[in-house]
Order: C-alpha cells, then sequence, then structure tokens
C-alpha cells in the first residue's frame, strides 16, 4: 500500500481519522478477527467553515506499508449547523498499491514497481503491457491496457 486518499463530506466532517494496518504472518490464514494491526498514524481534517461548507477536503497520506488489511477509525465530528446529530462522512477513498504476492509479503514493497520488474522508458509496449494487473475484470482489463497503449 503505497497512499491512501480520502475525500470528506462537506459537511459530516471527522476531526481527525487514524490509520492502521495488518498483515498477517506468513503460514497464517489471513482473518480480520485475528490480525495483529499497527498504527501508522493519524490526520486531521478541517472544520470547513471558510468555504462555509460547501467545499470538500482531499487529503492524500503516503504510506508506503506491505498490508492486507486497513483500519481506518474516525473521531469526533466538527459540530456546524449542517451536522446537528453527529455523524461522519467520506465520499470516497482510494487505495493506490501493488498486488502483494508471495515474494512481496514478507519484505517492504520495492522503491519504484517499474525498477523493479526491469521496466525502462525505451522498453518495448508488450513488456509494459504483461505487467498490467490480471485481477482486473475483462472490460477493465482491455481499458486499461488502451491507456498504457495511448499513453506512449
Amino acid at each position: 500500500l503505497r497512499q491512501v486518499q480520502f475525500l470528506s463530506h462537506q459537511s459530516k466532517i471527522a476531526s481527525k481519522i487514524e490509520l492502521f494496518t495488518a498483515l498477517p504472518a506468513s503460514g497464517t490464514e489471513a482473518s480480520l478477527d485475528t490480525a495483529q494491526f499497527k498504527r501508522l498514524g493519524y490526520l486531521s481534517l478541517d472544520n470547513n467553515e471558510r468555504s462555509q461548507f460547501q467545499a470538500r477536503e482531499l487529503k492524500s497520506v503516503y504510506v508506503d506499508v506491505s498490508a492486507q488489511f486497513l483500519r481506518m477509525l474516525f473521531h469526533k465530528c466538527h459540530v456546524n449547523k449542517y451536522n446537528i446529530v453527529n455523524q461522519v462522512g467520506l465520499i470516497a477513498l482510494n487505495c493506490l498499491g501493488e498486488v502483494l504476492g508471495p515474494d512481496l509479503a514478507v519484505g517492504p514493497p520495492p522503491p519504484n514497481a517499474a525498477l523493479a520488474r526491469g521496466d525502462t522508458p525505451a522498453a518495448p509496449a508488450q513488456a509494459r503491457q504483461q505487467h498490467t494487473p490480471s485481477h482486473l475484470p475483462p472490460a477493465q482489463h482491455q481499458q486499461k491496457q488502451q491507456q498504457q497503449q495511448q499513453s506512449q
């Protein structure tokens, strides 16, 4: 997991979000009940009074950690006239990183995935396409390949 992006609701805003990750030990079954979570830290969100609760806040957190589970703890909300029942809302969550394989599960992720795979800017398009994640549904896989071809 390289980066986590949060898009907060414009009026139902948590004061703080804590992040925890877990990676089961090799040879053990991945279970949320037995996972040992490690606290990565927290991020604070603005109360949004300056925009009169019209804007949404996007926060990006760079974590660079091997993880199978991500836990988020939302703390109390910022109280305002649009949030009288003390709710917190998250519009979007985007987790960016690479799929863990058996060779990566024991150590930290490589600093640059393209360099770890041996890709270079001059590598042929077919060599880069073979690294497209195969876990995508066929339509998304095809769309990803088309995007890669257009970017060349």
